[in-house]
């Protein structure tokens, strides 16, 4: 996120020199379903999103972002989600990322990156990665309390 703060991700729509859209889908190829373990069952999920990005100053910026997930197997469905992050970029190396989401399937999730480089710069990476990558996966069957 923080190396955002620069350059915009590849297909993002630049309003201004502060604020940019970005726009993603993720599908997944080839089997969709697998058996993670004994009491768990993995499905891949299509996700498609929507990003607005707010540049604070050169070392902060901001995301919120809406996006639905949704599967090819019946009843794995998750629907609509919201989430929030910021992104810090301490120094050239290392960058700081706490992001907050929620939907149905997951419910709230926090997560917090720190990202250090090693012997590169910031537009190098920047131009290398996408945001959007997470691996979800999504177990229809289970219940906590069918334990």
């Amino acid at each position: 996120m923080p190396q955002e703060i620069i350059n915009p991700p590849e297909g993002a729509v630049l309003i201004d020199e502060t604020f940019y859209v970005n726009a993603y889908g993720l599908t997944p190829v080839g089997s969709t379903e697998k058996r993670l373990n004994n009491t768990y069952e993995g499905i891949a999920l299509h996700t498609y999103g929507l990003d607005m990005n707010y540049v604070i100053n050169d070392s902060l910026n901001t995301v919120l972002g809406y996006y639905y997930q949704d599967s090819d197997t019946t009843g794995g469905t998750v629907g609509s989600g919201v989430k929030a992050g910021l992104g810090y970029k301490i120094n050239d190396q290392l960058a700081l990322a706490p992001s907050i989401s929620y939907d149905n399937g997951f419910n709230t999730r926090f997560s917090l990156n720190l990202t250090y480089q090693f012997g590169t710069t910031s537009d190098t990476i920047s131009s290398l990665r996408s945001n959007n990558r997470d691996i979800r996966v999504y177990d229809p069957h289970y219940s906590p309390f069918n334990r």
